[in-house]
């Protein structure tokens, strides 16, 4: 499904309601994405949709690069062939490389001397084992290194890290002799408890050194002059693109340094609620392809516009109305009957400025009223319950004129809708339909929409009742202090 920014035609003002509308002056030139948790889905792989969106954006000229705390050799295959990938920041930042070359663009290792002091108080530690990254590798101690499992490991990582370790005889000597900087130092525990224990002695002990987590099983160490936000800035230095003009998309704490330094932070929703707090905006979770859902939605160039409908409007709104009436009952079920929806109710819509239209070159195709008040038909529901809280938008009276069915133009307008919502903080979103109407619930379900239960509209007609939930956008104005 596409998802798309939209147009200003005025460029020097901003009113309320394109603000409203998510409409802004922004312009994004980098793109910066964490890989686990972010960009990959659950089982580490990117889909053929996000990485369509990838190559469209780049075929904008925009730069987009992973940011994420694998070093060089873990980078996906996948990533890497998407046309146009010339950068990757690597290691939270303490190594960037320009692509296929390798070649180093920006580095910020470990002194070696900080490094040694660290393992060694690590080696004390038990229920853990340490790595080092290195020229974009992975290394393990052989002898003494064996993989340790937490509950918290998907398949799909453990795999990872089966394949990606290198062991190497007498590692830590072979880092005191060649005085080898390190990007990062990596940890594996078997239990979160023992993980946040160490985590404070460590950083007592070396406050010189940058220490997060990106798991709950894990603690990555860099140097505090490295972290993600400092690679980015950096590389955006290098190639003339200003703070302003970076995107940043993570999902955990070892994404804290870019999301608090770029000019626009994107957090998933799979994000815990801390990580959250500093996003300008909220994207869908990694499993609903959050990170394309955020770059449609402000990055690409829009092919239609969406606005506010007028009273002018109301007579080809009710066309496109018609139209759906008319088919509905060809495909003989009992929904939008008896005159409903008239213009008596479409009108109250527009003078509510709650009727959204989707144009294309100023030509309506499709229209949806969306609700940000409480519904009195959704406060009895029968044969089950709705599982988010207050307050939450509606959508009503959905439909795409006759002849551009079938091009997705509903899940562009129904997307706009959610993107409003999220950004009002409304905890979820609601719509009904007739149970007869497959062709609607199959779409509902497309859309992230699961049955809730019954409902009964005014004329008390029986209804089914569908629920999205949401993640409302963070802290503003503690993100706004943090970045001033």
């Amino acid at each position: 499904m596409r998802i798309f920014n939209v147009k200003r035609k005025d460029r020097m003002r901003q009113t309320e309601e394109e603000r409203e509308m998510g409409i802004t002056d922004r312009k994004i030139r980098m793109v910066g994405m964490d890989l686990d948790g972010t960009l990959f889905t659950n089982d580490k792989k990117i889909t053929e949709h996000t990485r369509k969106i990838l190559e469209k954006i780049i075929e904008q000229g925009v730069v987009a690069l992973a940011a994420t705390g694998r070093p060089e050799s873990g980078l996906p295959r996948e990533l890497l062939e998407v046309p146009g990938i010339s950068y990757a920041l690597t290691s939270n930042g303490a190594r960037i490389i320009r692509l296929p070359s390798r070649q180093v663009v920006y580095q910020q290792l470990i002194p070696w001397d900080v490094a040694l002091q660290a393992i060694h108080m690590m080696q004390t530690w038990e229920h853990c084992v340490w790595e080092v990254y290195f020229d974009g590798k992975v290394y393990v101690e052989d002898g003494e290194y064996h993989f340790l499992y937490h509950e918290d490991m998907s398949p799909a990582l453990i795999e990872y890290i089966h394949k990606s370790r290198i062991f190497q005889k007498d590692l830590l000597g072979k880092i005191e002799r060649e005085h080898i900087g390190l990007e990062k130092i990596h940890m594996v525990f078997e239990e979160t408890s023992w993980r946040d224990e160490k985590l404070k002695e460590l950083q007592e002990a070396f406050p010189q050194l940058d220490v997060s987590c990106a798991t709950t099983f894990n603690m990555e160490i860099n140097s505090a002059l490295a972290g993600k936000g400092n690679g980015l800035l950096a590389l955006g230095k290098i190639l003339g693109i200003s703070r302003e003009e970076i995107m940043a998309c993570g999902d955990a704490e070892n994404d804290w340094d870019m999301l608090k330094k770029a000019g626009f932070s994107v957090v998933m929703e799979n994000g815990n609620e801390a990580t959250r707090k500093l996003a300008d905006f909220v994207t869908r979770s990694n499993e609903e392809e959050g990170v394309a859902w955020a770059l449609e939605q402000f990055v690409l160039t829009p092919q239609y516009e969406i606005r506010k409908a007028k009273e002018n409007d109301l007579p080809a709104i009710m066309e496109i109305i018609h139209q759906a009436q008319r088919t509905m009952k060809q495909d003989g079920f009992q929904q939008w009957t008896k005159g409903y929806p008239g213009e008596e109710i479409l009108s109250k819509d527009i003078e509510k400025q709650s009727c959204y239209l989707l144009t294309d070159q100023e030509e309506i195709v499709a229209v949806g009223t969306l609700y940000m008040e409480n519904d009195p038909n959704y406060r009895i529901i029968e044969e089950g319950n709705w599982k988010t809280e207050e307050p939450y938008g509606t959508v009503h009276r959905l439909a795409v004129a006759e002849g551009r069915r079938q091009q997705g133009l509903a899940g562009i307008l129904y997307d706009r809708l959610e993107k409003i919502c999220r950004e009002k903080g409304m905890r979820g979103m609601r719509v009904d339909t007739h149970r007869d109407n497959k062709k609607m619930q199959s779409w509902i379900r497309k859309q992230g929409f699961r049955l809730c239960g019954i409902i009964y509209v005014e004329d008390g007609t029986k209804r089914d009742a569908f629920e999205k939930p949401l993640m409302g956008r963070g802290d503003m104005d503690g993100r706004e202090k943090e970045k001033r």
